[in-house]
């Protein structure tokens, strides 16, 4: 019941550090309930007994009466769960930030004795959640375009929550589109080169996505460059 963790801090564009551990006790079959506390004790003594010690302070975590059911629900229940937090992959960003800066993450081991899992978002991060890589770096491209980093710095002051999808104009990923193709290549090479540290290539690349974006959005060249100058100056 251990998952890889990433949390606001983690995160950079194109990359981010390593993950914490976090306990999720859902349903197998259910993801958005809680395991069972019959199950819990017959199954996984220890772990029950490791969480019966945060009974009293969960059960006065103010956050969670609003949805807590003490008849029903068990002590360790968590909410705002569903299928989505466990797929395979995940384009986030920092939900309190002064700019737009999203990475992919695919599954990630929690220690060398547990095989690769799906990353779980803390509550700083705003995710998007994919079933295939090829989409996830078509649309972290695009979010880490300097064209959308624009849109969002012009109408959203520390807080690019993921309204912004609502003012981005993504299309439906097609891997029959050449232009979405190969943003998602470009996004897969930046998140390499920023593995790599190497921030030469990465602007390089950071480049030919602005214009990938550019063409998509049918954009100018040269309002693309007006973009570019503006949000130097900001």
């Amino acid at each position: 019941m251990v998952y890889p963790l990433l949390r606001g801090r983690d995160l950079r564009r194109w990359a981010h550090g390593s993950p914490l551990g976090v306990l999720m006790p859902q349903d197998s079959s259910k993801r958005s309930l809680p395991m069972r506390v019959s199950e819990m004790k017959t199954d996984y003594p220890l772990t029950w007994r490791y969480l019966k010690q945060f009974e009293s302070l969960l059960r006065g975590c103010g956050i969670l009466q609003q949805f807590y059911d003490p008849r029903n629900d068990p002590f360790y229940a968590l909410y705002n769960v569903g299928e989505y937090t466990y797929a395979p992959w995940k384009v986030l960003w920092r939900q309190v930030s002064n700019s737009l800066d999203t990475v992919v993450v695919g599954k990630q081991r929690v220690d060398s004795q547990s095989g690769p899992k799906p990353v779980i978002p803390d509550h700083s991060l705003c995710s998007i959640s994919f079933m295939s890589a090829a989409e996830a770096h078509y649309v972290a491209a695009l979010l880490n375009s300097v064209i959308s980093r624009y849109i969002v710095k012009n109408y959203c002051a520390l807080h690019p929550s993921p309204h912004i999808m609502e003012y981005i104009p993504i299309q439906k990923f097609t891997s029959k589109e050449p232009l979405h193709e190969r943003l998602a290549k470009l996004s897969s090479e930046c998140h390499n080169m920023a593995n790599k540290q190497n921030r030469e290539e990465v602007e390089s690349l950071e480049s030919k996505i602005d214009v990938a974006t550019a063409e998509l959005w049918g954009i100018t060249l040269k309002e693309l460059q007006q973009i570019q100058q503006a949000l130097k100056e900001r």
